[in-house]
């Protein structure tokens, strides 16, 4: 199986589990759609890395300097792009979705620098 692949794989059970979060916070517990983003992300972030990091890409460089890359590369993404997006879409569901898309490229770019072999 190609790096691009186990990519997808892991990005598709950790959005899920950012989905399931999202919804949970604007739904259940009545958030702001801005704090229920902020949250599922904080949530899923070391699940990510994991993921990203010994299976999708199978690095074993130094944790702690992947570690900051990889938070680097996500904070720009969930910091600027997705809530842009989720601020200007007024369905959550359908802005949570977009900013999905939206950061996709931008982290399998910038992991493929993170966790470069």
């Amino acid at each position: 199986m190609n790096t691009m692949t186990r990519y997808a794989l892991v990005g598709a059970a950790t959005t899920a589990l950012d989905f399931a979060l999202f919804a949970a916070g604007v739904y259940a517990l009545g958030w702001h759609k801005l704090l229920a983003h902020a949250a599922s992300t904080v949530v899923i972030l070391p699940t990510s890395f994991w993921g990203m990091r010994t299976w999708a890409f199978q690095s074993s460089g130094k944790v702690t300097k992947q570690a900051a890359e990889f938070l680097t590369v996500v904070l720009t993404n969930v910091a600027v792009c997705q809530p842009l997006v989720i601020a200007i879409t007024p369905w959550p569901m359908v802005a949570k979705a977009a900013a999905i898309v939206a950061g996709i490229t931008w982290n399998f770019v910038g992991f493929n620098y993170v966790f470069k072999r």
